[in-house]
């Protein structure tokens, strides 16, 4: 018997299916029994955790360190119902900490540092000892052992995840992923080393697709590849194409997001992306991160400024709603360039969707961006907390900018807020590419939301301009104070409408669908 333990963190708070965990959950099923269980991170929530099999190993995944004193309470539970039961933990808060993680705690037996499935295959399938194993980290009395890479198992050999979680907690959406490993570089990612970028196939994602739209009724997904597009530039310019052939040749009814890079696409693709379109494809996560080519070269994007904002626009006329990631804070950010940043997400009418803009970066271990900063002298270790990188920066507005935004960006509250606005956004993305052109089309309808998504953009971006303004005079109290302030006008301004605009823009995509239907009919 094998469990899967992950450690659930959201920003949100909210419990969700973790989709690395769930494909492992699947893959070791192929060759024993396996259980999933999900792991609240708030100690004021711990509920004991209840194990009556006999286990053999425990794989575990902590996202990061307030996760390891639940993990910890967990595992002496396992191991005084199973004595010899293997821990072993996985992810890349563990793979970027393996070496603290095995010599502060005993009880845990290894880390994978490799692929996961590879390192597991060699574990579970060919029964290779853990202190041997291909791709684990382990300690051997006090010497700290890092086997040699597993040889990568072909993607297609990997089954579809086990969905026991999503199906419990009655998930919206599923998570999917179809291929790993990036074409590129990003200095500040700690998924760039891995290569080679394998894939699966089209025909088997798919299936996998068909069989959770089918058999188990998901509706959305969310692919979980870097970016999606690799399989094109590495097999083949069709791969997209017969993607989106074959998924309106089985005629699924669904809606899917994907990872772009910026850059990838120009005006030429717009026939491609209107068929993915068509397939479902209404969202599409961007890694923007900055319009600042001094930004973008730091980070090594590999896009220019204007590929961001070609890419953003050309999105919004396949009617595909550009979920965009943004890193407008770093050490050596300059404060003319953070106002640059958010006057042009002004102009492209992101900024009624605040929290992306609040992110600000996060450096990880074994990152280019760490080794760059670490030579200047602006990485040091919080001895408190080993697992954690610090930064300095160079300019102290910037810094005060980064501490205001950071406790926003994690705040519960302005993501319940301001996710009703994304929703929002590709509700008006489906209605407007499936039914624009309709006699009952509502144009009355559309013309007042975009109104009201027009006025929070002006609010928010004003909110963002004073804050800049507090911060550059150190007033940090009043800066926190004024963000406060804005969640709870917001919430009592527009929280009601976006509901009551959201509510009757589905009515109004259902009622469409059912005159579509009723025409097809006559006319068959």
């Amino acid at each position: 018997m094998i469990y899967i333990i992950y450690y659930f963190k959201s920003n949100k708070l909210r419990m969700k299916e973790e989709y690395e965990s769930a494909y492992l959950c699947g893959f070791l099923g192929t060759s024993t029994t396996t259980n999933i269980i999900p792991r609240n991170t708030n100690m004021d929530c711990y509920e004991e955790l209840i194990i009556n099999d006999l286990i053999e190993m425990v794989f575990l995944k902590p996202y990061f360190q307030e996760c390891l004193e639940i993990m910890k309470e967990d595992i002496k539970k396992i191991k005084s119902n199973t004595p010899n039961c293997k821990i072993i933990l996985f992810g890349n808060f563990s793979k970027n900490n393996y070496d603290i993680l095995l010599k502060k705690y005993n009880i845990i037996d290894a880390v994978i540092v490799g692929d996961l499935e590879s390192t597991c295959y060699e574990l579970v399938f060919n029964k290779i000892p853990l202190l041997k194993c291909p791709g684990m980290a382990t300690m051997n009395t006090n010497d700290l052992i890092v086997n040699e890479k597993p040889k990568l198992i072909d993607l297609n050999l990997i089954p579809a995840a086990n969905r026991k979680i999503s199906l419990e907690i009655d998930q919206a959406f599923v998570e999917v992923q179809f291929s790993k490993g990036c074409l590129f570089n990003c200095s500040f990612c700690i998924e760039t080393k891995k290569k080679p970028v394998r894939f699966k196939s089209i025909d088997l994602c798919v299936k996998e697709l068909e069989d959770l739209n089918k058999n188990f009724g998901f509706k959305y997904f969310t692919i979980k590849d870097l970016s999606f597009e690799d399989r094109n530039v590495l097999l083949n310019k069709n791969q997209l194409d017969l993607f989106a052939e074959k998924i309106l040749e089985k005629g699924l009814n669904i809606y899917y997001c994907v990872h772009f890079r910026a850059g990838s696409f120009t005006d030429k693709d717009k026939q491609l992306l209107n068929k993915l379109r068509k397939s479902g494809l209404n969202n599409c996560l961007v890694g923007i991160e900055s319009f600042v080519e001094y930004d973008l070269n730091f980070y090594e994007k590999g896009v220019r400024s204007f590929e961001n904002i070609n890419f953003i626009k050309l999105l919004k006329e396949c009617f595909i709603e550009p979920s965009c990631s943004f890193i407008f804070i770093h050490s050596l950010s300059r404060l003319e360039d953070i106002k640059y940043n958010i006057e042009k997400t002004y102009d492209l009418n992101l900024t009624a969707f605040l929290p992306p803009l609040l992110n600000v970066m996060t450096v990880h271990k074994n990152t280019k961006i760490y080794e760059k900063l670490n030579k200047l002298n602006m990485i040091h270790i919080d001895s408190t907390s080993p697992y954690n990188v610090l930064v300095r920066y160079n300019y102290t507005a910037v810094e005060n900018m980064a501490n205001v935004f950071k406790k926003q960006f994690m705040n519960k509250k302005i993501w319940d807020l301001y996710y009703p606005i994304k929703l929002i956004n590709i509700n008006i993305n489906d209605l407007n590419f499936k039914f624009r052109g309709n006699l009952l089309f509502n144009e009355k309808l559309l013309a007042s939301i975009y109104n009201l998504l027009h006025e929070i953009n002006n609010v928010n971006y004003k909110l963002l301009v004073n804050i800049t303004e507090l911060c550059e005079k150190s007033k940090i109290i009043e800066a926190e104070e004024l963000f406060d302030k804005h969640h709870n006008d917001f919430a009592n301004r527009y929280s009601d409408k976006l509901k009551d605009f959201r509510i009757l823009l589905l009515k109004e995509i259902k009622g469409n669908e059912k005159i579509l239907e009723n025409y097809r009919k006559k006319t068959i």
